[in-house]
């Protein structure tokens, strides 16, 4: 086990070629230096997060518990209805739905983003073919794709010619023709032809993983109406 993984930066990078692949030795060296696929990035805060961050604030807390003095006393009130003065609950409960509905609805997408379907890769070691788990691709492998594959990182064209549907990176639906030289980032698919393509990145590295990462770092501002009640309170 390591405790740090070395940046691509770091290592020597190999250049096999793509109809021969990396060596077992290579794959096992990626493997030590922690150049591995495998990425532990938790995308997004959990459900419970997003509803304590949402609901359980104290500007929220304290506004319902007055909300409730005021049932209390309207309720002892002959004179007055039950909800008198409680319009404010209805703003209140209205900035809390639609905050907990675009978190929610960012999670979802995120989770999208993050998304690896394909249950495995074909990628050239040693010149033979070897079906993996996403997680076992390493740095400098040479990966073969064809129709319906996903790829699975951040990869090279070295030989073919692939249409890859790009959508949930860019959200354009036309499919983009890859040659040699092109890149081909994870999270897509290949649509049609075959290719064969070298990692440039893997794990947190990938493109895609860098996008959710910064996703997640970014925090909703609060609205118009709650900065209005803060000032009124």
């Amino acid at each position: 086990m390591h405790d740090k993984k070395i940046s691509v930066e770091e290592v020597e990078r190999y250049q096999p070629k793509f109809d021969e692949g990396l060596s077992l030795e290579q794959v096992s060296s990626r493997m030590e230096q922690g150049l591995s696929n495998k990425t532990d990035v938790i995308v997004g805060k959990s459900t419970w997060e997003i509803l304590r961050t949402s609901v359980l604030t104290f500007f929220n807390i304290l506004l319902f518990i007055i909300a409730g003095v005021m049932i209390y006393a309207n309720v002892n009130s002959p004179e007055l209805p039950w909800y008198h003065g409680l319009f404010f609950v209805i703003i209140l409960l209205s900035n809390i739905i639609i905050g907990l509905y675009q978190d929610l609805k960012a999670k979802h997408l995120m989770k999208k983003m993050k998304l690896i379907t394909s249950p495995e890769v074909i990628a050239i070691r040693e010149n033979k073919e070897f079906k993996l788990r996403p997680d076992e691709v390493v740095l400098d492998d040479i990966l073969f794709l064809s129709a319906s594959d996903q790829i699975v990182a951040d990869a090279t064209v070295l030989d073919g010619e692939a249409y890859v549907n790009e959508s949930l990176l860019t959200g354009e639906s036309v499919n983009v023709l890859k040659k040699v030289g092109d890149s081909i980032f994870s999270g897509t698919y290949v649509v049609s032809g075959k290719c064969y393509a070298k990692v440039e990145k893997v794990g947190k590295d990938n493109y895609i993983e860098t996008i959710a990462i910064k996703a997640k770092s970014v925090k909703r501002n609060p609205s118009h109406i709650v900065k209005s009640l803060k000032k009124l309170f």
